[in-house]
């Protein structure tokens, strides 16, 4: 696979997703508008919906591994892509029963009872963003930048960015 061609395997990964996706979410939803729900089974059925998102995440991911041809000097690591959508569904259930109700709530044109539909979404892309998030996290918790940081503000200097 070229390089190319392998961005747009990614891409075509992302949009089969989001499709899939928007009709199980469109179900989550009918579900979720027929009775009034609590803030707790709100928050509850958005870790659903993110673990859904996940999984639909996940089954795109493997199935693009598993069908596509082998390439010769690459391998097609099966039993990864099964382990990373396991962490895919986790990961997804979890960020979105913490993300999904106060981003909906946040978002202006985004009702609180459309919490499901956000949390599906967090789902979806959490496992692919957990890492630069993780990333991000570890630079941020340097302890050099962080001791920097302190004594500039007893100093009552500004913070200047430093390498």
């Amino acid at each position: 696979m070229t390089p190319s061609s392998h961005g747009r395997a990614r891409a075509t990964e992302t949009f089969t997703a989001l499709l899939i996706g928007a009709v199980l979410n469109a179900l989550v939803v009918t579900v979720a508008h027929a009775q009034p729900l609590t803030i707790g089974q709100l928050a509850d059925l958005s870790a659903v919906s993110g673990a859904a998102g996940g999984f639909v995440a996940a089954l795109v991911h493997f199935s693009a591994i598993a069908l596509t041809p082998p390439v010769e000097g690459q391998s097609r690591n099966v039993v990864a892509a099964l382990t990373e959508g396991v962490f895919s569904v986790v990961v997804g259930g979890i960020a979105a029963h913490y993300l999904a109700l106060p981003l909906a709530t946040g978002l202006p044109w985004v009702p609180p009872s459309s919490a499901p539909v956000v949390g599906f979404g967090i789902g979806g892309f959490a496992w692919q963003t957990a890492p630069s998030f993780l990333a991000g996290v570890k630079l941020a918790a340097s302890p050099r930048r962080i001791a920097r940081a302190i004594l500039q503000r007893i100093a009552g200097d500004t913070p200047e960015e430093q390498p």
